[in-house]
């Protein structure tokens, strides 16, 4: 586990030094995004790395992109069979992660398929 507090904002690298994907880091910069927060530049390299990570941030810090962004850049196109599961505790936080998820550019997702369907039936909002 890696603890946030640790790092000073000064020294918090851009999202190109952080072993991104490069279609994830080009989305990243059309987006407009160039420094990760405090908890992405912890978090990204230790995911990438295959280890779990415990993070703690206020809301809005963007821990939902500090571990979308590492399994983004791990999906690998034109494989038929899933490659992540992202579980959620509550309907809120699926539906929020799903929609993060949807929010990223095209051109990060690859042959990615969203799991907005599995959150419409958890919430059973029966959306076509």
């Amino acid at each position: 586990m890696t603890n946030t507090s640790t790092v000073p904002a000064t020294t918090v690298p851009a999202f190109a030094d952080l072993g991104l994907a490069p279609a994830v880091l080009n989305a990243l910069a059309d987006a407009g995004y160039v420094q990760p927060s405090a908890i992405q530049a912890a978090a990204i390299p230790t995911l990438l790395s295959g280890r779990d990570v415990l993070g703690l941030a206020q809301t809005g810090t963007g821990k939902t992109a500090a571990f979308a962004l590492p399994l983004l850049s791990s999906i690998t196109g034109g494989n038929a069979t899933p490659q992540v599961l992202v579980l959620a505790p509550t309907r809120e936080l699926a539906i929020q992660v799903a929609e993060s998820f949807e929010a990223t550019p095209s051109t990060a997702k690859k042959s990615v398929s969203c799991p907005s369907m599995v959150v419409r039936l958890m919430t059973r909002k029966f959306v076509p």
